[in-house]
């Protein structure tokens, strides 16, 4: 059984449009800026990838307008000719963390404002909003609901909404305090705050809009008892018993991983937890030369929008190399300590259409020559 990735719609610090964002790592940009309305703890201006890196919106602000980019790309690649398609919309946020700033009364507040924004995005488009819910798991949500997906049995169109912005000063104060935003000398090991949002189609394969941009093959996820906040001994089992779930689950589908991608955020627990995992995959599941993939050191922590994020590096690297890849995708959450793992295979045929504006087709060689 296969869930079908029909197209993306995507907004990062890089602006709008999944192509945007493959084109800025196919030429080595960097979204990193250090904002002029913000100071971090080495008293300089913060580093943050922000869209507007000259200010400092709120979270109540950025979503919608993330959100709404990510929608307009989405339905911009569909194109006319998709029909109407009815779509039950996931919505995932990060989690309440009053700690970090986002209470459950903020989240709250959001699901009432954010779906008739959704709503009214989508309104006479191809996508017909059959019904709506909200998924709180922050970087987990999308492997939690994939999860659940692939357990009920997929019958339906999804639109995966994952969005997340740390342009907001009660969540850049909270972090901070902490100790946990990047300065350079005093908190090298911290998070450097950023903003994505993801519009992602799912379909079964009975719903099949032409070629997919990748196919998901399952996904799994885990309870971690020791957090990354706790400050005490772990195995870090959780990530890796989520990552030889959904391996395991392939079956005899399972073939070699060639591209390992972790949300690893400049903190060393995560750094930890994903070369646990990576060593306890190498011998029987990846194949050769696999070397982790970080999108948050593409992107900034982009949170509950990782998952678009990595399908957008994942993406820029198959262009890259010019040839599909099989995907590992682990993500863990801060709070409830849920560890979640994807699989996820990007599709040849629709690489040809994401880089051909973006390679130079080779010198035609002159008659002469040709003996």
């Amino acid at each position: 059984m296969t869930l079908l990735l029909a197209d993306m719609g995507f907004a990062s610090a890089f602006g709008a449009g999944l192509g945007t964002a493959i084109q800025a790592q196919l030429d080595s940009e960097r979204c990193m800026m250090r904002n002029l309305r913000y100071v971090g703890a080495d008293y300089l201006e913060q580093v943050c990838a922000f869209q507007d890196n000259d200010d400092v919106e709120t979270l109540e602000d950025a979503l919608p307008r993330l959100i709404g980019q990510a929608l307009d790309d989405l339905l911009e690649r569909l194109g006319p000719d998709t029909g109407t398609l009815p779509v039950d919309v996931i919505l995932c946020l990060t989690e309440p963390a009053p700690k970090d700033g986002v209470s459950a009364e903020r989240l709250t507040a959001l699901s009432e404002t954010l779906p008739a924004a959704i709503y009214e995005k989508l309104a006479g488009s191809c996508l017909d909003v059959a019904g709506m819910r909200m998924v709180t798991d922050a970087q987990t949500g999308p492997g939690r609901v994939i999860e659940s997906i692939f357990r009920k049995g997929i019958d339906r169109a999804f639109l995966m909404i994952c969005a997340d912005s740390y342009s907001d000063r009660d969540r850049l104060n909270a972090l901070l305090e902490q100790g946990r935003l990047f300065a350079d000398g005093v908190a090298n090991y911290s998070l450097i705050p950023g903003e994505a949002a993801a519009a992602l189609l799912l379909l079964p394969e009975a719903m099949r809009i032409g070629e997919p941009l990748a196919y998901i093959g399952g996904a799994a996820a885990a309870l971690e008892p020791v957090g990354e906040l706790d400050n005490t001994d772990t195995l870090s089992q959780a990530m890796s018993d989520s990552a030889l779930a959904v391996l395991d689950g392939l079956g005899s589908a399972r073939m070699p991983i060639d591209c390992f991608v972790t949300d690893f955020n400049n903190g060393r627990y995560r750094a930890a937890e994903g070369a646990y995992c990576l060593h306890r995959l190498v011998a029987n599941y990846l194949g050769p030369d696999v070397a982790p993939d970080y999108p948050m050191l593409d992107f900034g922590d982009v949170g509950a929008a990782y998952f678009g994020a990595a399908i957008a590096q994942i993406c820029a690297e198959a262009v890259a190399h010019e040839q599909p890849l099989h995907a590992l995708i682990l993500a863990g959450a801060t709070w409830s300590k849920y560890r979640a793992s994807i699989v996820l295979n990007t599709n040849p045929i629709r690489l040809f259409g994401l880089y051909e504006a973006t390679v130079e087709e080779d010198e035609p060689i002159p008659l002469e020559e040709v003996s």
